[in-house]
């Protein structure tokens, strides 16, 4: 009988799993700690400035995805969304939670017992300086397969968090996006949730949306959970940020 344990593995088991497995990709470590502070897009860069990402958009970041809407749900790019905000007072801009995710590495571990042999199964996931995605699964430290996205943000949504601590620029660390996934023209909407700056849930909307209240409704709805009695029912969208 196979057992499954969703866990995030603490930095040091990380750390010892991707010593003799990165070889020339670098080490599976963000380059950027995201800002909570919806006013302010650059985040924290000195703890791992001289460090590389594990993963390169290099491959795909010509390849475009192509999508037709029959909805009236709109997005907007990451740098849209930087330039629109650049044009405000300080105070009044709200950077989305997309938008601060540039260059962060983040992870989570699933470990399997298969007749006393134990696996673990890693997804990581990368956004790069432009906010595309890179999904990959690595199963005992080896490379297994990658997934590559562009990631928009959906226009017309205002999700106030309360994990704020009374702080104001700090209750904008949700938003929903459109996942365009670039090899197969498949898309879905998702609920980025970003707790803190260590913790960052990707929540599948996995029903039919044509209509931008319907994806606020939802995300709301998971949000009031999220900060709830019940987050635990989201475990497996979790992700810590890698930090070694």
């Amino acid at each position: 009988m196979i057992k499954k344990i969703l866990i995030i593995i603490s930095v040091s088991m990380l750390a010892l799993a991707c010593k003799s497995n990165t070889g020339s990709s670098g080490k599976p470590v963000t380059k950027n700690i995201p800002s909570v502070n919806h006013t302010v897009k650059q985040g924290s860069l000195s703890l791992n400035a001289s460090k590389t990402a594990l993963f390169s958009m290099t491959a795909s970041s010509n390849l475009a995805a192509t999508t037709t809407s029959t909805t009236d749900i709109t997005t907007i790019t990451p740098a849209a969304d930087t330039a629109t905000n650049n044009n405000k007072a300080e105070n009044e801009r709200v950077y989305s939670v997309l938008t601060r995710l540039y260059s962060t590495v983040w992870f989570q571990t699933e470990e399997e017992q298969d007749d006393g042999k134990v696996e673990t199964e890693s997804t990581f996931l990368y956004f790069n300086e432009d906010s595309k995605v890179e999904e990959r699964e690595l199963e005992t430290g080896e490379p297994d397969e990658s997934e590559y996205s562009t990631v928009e943000i959906v226009e017309g949504i205002e999700l106030v968090t309360s994990q704020n601590n009374g702080d104001t620029n700090r209750d904008r660390n949700a938003c929903v996006v459109k996942n365009m996934e670039l090899d197969d023209n498949d898309s879905e909407y998702q609920l980025y949730y970003l707790k803190d700056e260590n913790t960052l849930y990707v929540i599948e909307l996995t029903e039919k949306y044509t209509k931008t209240n319907e994806l606020q409704n939802r995300a709301e709805s998971i949000i009031r959970e999220l900060e709830g009695n019940d987050a635990s029912k989201y475990n497996k969208d979790k992700y810590a940020l890698s930090t070694i």
